[in-house]
């Protein structure tokens, strides 16, 4: 194999490895954001829940007032 041939191989190598790396790098910040949404979602999942839990004390407990 020839010097130049050689430092042709090393050169594309380098090129895989970084478009690799930004690749991984992307994946995790891509993975970052997913879990920044999702622990949204699960916040706004809470309390609509509680809301719903407390609506539900509320009227049961007028209820109790009315009979």
């Amino acid at each position: 194999m020839s010097t130049g041939k050689a430092d042709g191989d090393t050169q594309r190598l380098i090129k895989l490895q970084t478009q690799a790396s930004e690749n991984s790098l992307a994946l995790a910040e891509n993975a970052v954001e997913n879990n920044k949404r999702q622990a949204k979602a699960n916040c706004i999942q809470a309390a609509s829940e509680m809301e719903a839990k407390a609506s539900s004390k509320n009227a049961s407990e007028s209820t109790k007032g009315l009979l």
